[in-house]
């Protein structure tokens, strides 16, 4: 509660003419909108097969995570944005027997 009322979320109405404001926090006159995306992925290559029994085959995972914050300036019938944004990758190989 006390983040919402510091950050200023207040709703005003667009004037006549004017698109309404975008979704998001409001900060002044900017509009803040956080994103956070978790994925995984996993793979046990069943059709992936190896001609020789030396290199058997690899099972694969990938875990990603990426962190959005688009910062939005909406003025007139148009909007001004500004992203800021981190990605994180982890991907690991496991033999299978």
């Amino acid at each position: 509660m006390c983040a919402a009322a510091a950050l200023g979320l207040a709703a005003s109405a667009p004037a006549a003419g004017q698109e309404p404001p975008p979704d998001g926090l409001s900060a002044g006159r900017w509009v803040l909108q956080p994103l956070f995306v978790v994925g995984f992925t996993s793979d046990d290559n069943l059709f992936r097969t190896s001609p020789d029994s030396a290199s058997p085959r690899v099972s694969d995972r990938a875990f990603e995570s990426d962190g959005t914050l688009t910062a939005v300036l909406p003025f007139r019938n148009s909007r001004f944005w500004v992203d800021l944004g981190a990605t994180y990758r982890d991907y690991q190989k496991t033999k299978l027997t």
